[in-house]
C-alpha cells in the first residue's frame, strides 16, 4: 500500500530457501524511499530505510553444513546494491546449528549497508531469559567481526554450546549464575578467533564425585586457552586458584595454582588415616583426567595411625 510520496507498506510477507521451506515470514515492512532515487539506473540507491515488524526467522543449519538463507545470496556480482538500513521491531529467530536448538526473542536490530557487502549490525534480543546486546561488521572479505555481551545468564543452559572436549568427563551438573558475559568472534578468511570474559557467581558442579560449591571467578578465555581466577568450598572447606588452561589440546590441560587454609582432608578423602589441619600451597600441571600435583604441606595440627603431629 502506498503510504505517502516516500513510502510504501508491505503485509504478509514471506520468503522461502530453494526447497521450499520457509526462512522467515514478517507481518509488516515500510519502506522509505527517494522517488528521484528509485527511478535512476540503480532503483536500489533510492530506498533509504526498510522497517519490519513482527518477523520470524529459521535459521537452519543443514547436514552438509550450508545454511538455509544462503540459498538467498547470488553468486553473481552486481552493481544494484541496496546501500540503506534494515530495522527490525520485535523479532524472533529460531536457530538450528550443530544440531543443537536456540533461540533469541524480542530482537530490536538494524542492519546498515551502506558498506556492503559489509554489513553494520547491533541489537539487543533475550535468549533463555537472558538478555542480549550485540553488534559486528560481517559480510565482506577481509576481516568480520561479531560481539555479544550478555547478562544474567544461567550457565547450565548454555553448556550444551560448548565445544566437545572442553568440559572434562570427570566434572559434571555445572550449575552457576553468570551476571557478565562478553565474548567475540573474529573471521579473516578461512581462520577464526575467540576472546571473551565471564564472571561466575553461586557456582557448583561435582568433581571427581565430590561437590565444590559457591563458586565465584573469573575467566579470561581464547580459542587455545582459559585464564581462571577462583574460590570455592568442598565440604565446608575454602579454596583459592588461579592459573591457565589450555584448550586446544583435546582433553583440557591445566597450570594452576591452588591455596587453602585450615584444611581437613578427613572431610573429603575417604578411608584416610590422617586427621587434623592443614595448610596447602599446590602447583596442579598436566591434563585434567591424569594432572601432576607438586604441593607444599603445612600441618598445624593432626593426628595419623594414632600419633600426634
Amino acid at each position: 500500500a502506498v503510504e505517502s510520496s516516500h513510502a510504501v507498506g508491505v503485509r504478509d510477507i514471506a520468503i522461502y530457501d530453494k526447497q521450499g521451506e520457509e526462512i522467515a515470514k514478517a507481518d509488516y515492512a515500510q519502506v522509505e524511499f527517494s522517488l528521484f532515487g528509485v527511478l535512476s539506473d540503480n532503483p536500489l540507491d533510492g530506498i533509504s530505510e526498510i522497517n519490519v515488524n513482527d518477523i520470524r526467522a529459521n535459521i537452519i543449519q543443514r547436514e552438509d553444513g550450508s545454511f538455509n538463507f544462503e540459498d538467498l545470496i547470488s553468486e553473481e556480482k552486481s552493481n544494484n546494491n541496496f546501500k540503506g538500513r534494515i530495522n527490525i521491531n520485535n523479532g524472533d529467530i529460531m536457530l538450528h546449528y550443530d544440531n543443537k536448538d536456540t533461540s533469541v526473542e524480542n530482537i530490536q536490530a538494524s542492519l546498515d549497508f551502506k558498506s556492503f557487502p559489509f554489513i553494520d549490525l547491533k541489537g539487543t534480543g533475550v535468549n533463555q531469559g537472558a538478555e542480549i546486546e550485540f553488534h559486528g561488521n560481517v559480510g565482506g572479505e577481509g576481516e568480520n567481526t561479531f560481539t555479544v555481551k550478555a547478562k544474567d545468564i544461567h550457565a547450565e543452559n548454555y553448556l550444551q554450546f560448548l565445544p566437545v572436549g572442553i568440559i572434562p568427563e570427570e566434572v559434571h551438573d555445572i550449575k552457576g549464575e553468570i551476571p557478565k558475559l562478553e565474548a567475540t568472534l573474529v573471521k579473516i578468511g578461512e581462520d577464526i578467533y575467540y576472546s571473551g570474559k565471564a564472571e561466575l557467581e553461586n557456582g557448583e558442579a561435582v568433581i571427581y564425585d565430590k561437590k565444590v560449591e559457591n563458586i565465584k571467578g573469573l575467566f579470561v578465555a581464547s580459542e587455545n586457552q582459559a585464564m581462571a581466577f577462583l574460590r570455592a568450598s568442598c565440604a565446608g572447606q575454602e579454596a583459592y586458584a588461579h592459573g591457565r588452561i589450555l584448550l586446544n589440546t583435546g582433553v583440557p590441560v591445566l597450570n594452576m595454582v591452588v591455596e587453602t587454609k585450615d584444611f581437613e582432608p578427613a572431610k573429603i578423602l575417604e578411608n584416610g588415616d590422617f586427621s587434623g589441619k592443614v595448610n596447602v600451597l599446590a602447583h596442579i600441571t598436566g591434563p585434567f583426567n591424569n594432572p601432576v600435583i607438586d604441593a607444599d604441606v603445612n600441618v598445624k595440627e593432626g593426628m595419623a595411625e594414632g600419633y600426634s603431629l
